[in-house]
């Protein structure tokens, strides 16, 4: 599957779960879930130290969810990575998206391979700030640099 269709294939989602919201308020999961709210998504924060930050419940992890979601953002530490696709494939989630931008992010290549491996949707890399609608220029500056660049591969 080329990376357009997976991404059109996540945004059509309805509830993701986010991995990695933080304490600090400034990680990528916190900007990540902000944005999905203002996308109509259900969003769901995954911190296994906290069970609120700033007003937002935390689930310890995807298998303590109130729902299945369809789709699963990791940006965690990538040690936690493999544990995570362990869940989604228990949980049998639809696509998968590991945050990577200029850093190794949450990129575990064993973790890809499994979910791949179990038929589920891998969006092995970038950020969906890079491709929703209304990105900040940020976001949209990264998306493009990583695609002339070649980190990123639409085709």
């Amino acid at each position: 599957m080329i990376l357009k269709e997976a991404v059109e294939i996540f945004f059509n989602t309805e509830s993701i779960a986010v991995t990695g919201f933080s304490r600090s308020g400034n990680s990528p999961a916190n900007h990540i879930y902000k944005m999905l709210l203002k996308q109509g998504k259900n969003a769901y924060a995954i911190n296994p130290k906290a069970d609120q930050v700033d007003g937002v419940v935390c689930y310890p992890d995807i298998l303590s969810l109130p729902v299945k979601p369809e789709a699963v953002v990791v940006a965690s530490h990538p040690q936690a990575t493999s544990g995570i696709v362990d869940h989604c494939i228990q949980l049998g989630v639809k696509i998968l998206w590991i945050h990577k931008s200029i850093d190794g992010g949450s990129y575990e290549k064993e973790a890809i391979d499994k979910a791949r491996n179990s038929d589920m949707v891998v969006i092995p890399s970038g950020c969906p700030m890079m491709f929703c609608p209304g990105a900040d220029v940020f976001h949209r500056c990264m998306g493009w640099f990583m695609k002339k660049t070649g980190k990123i591969k639409m085709a």
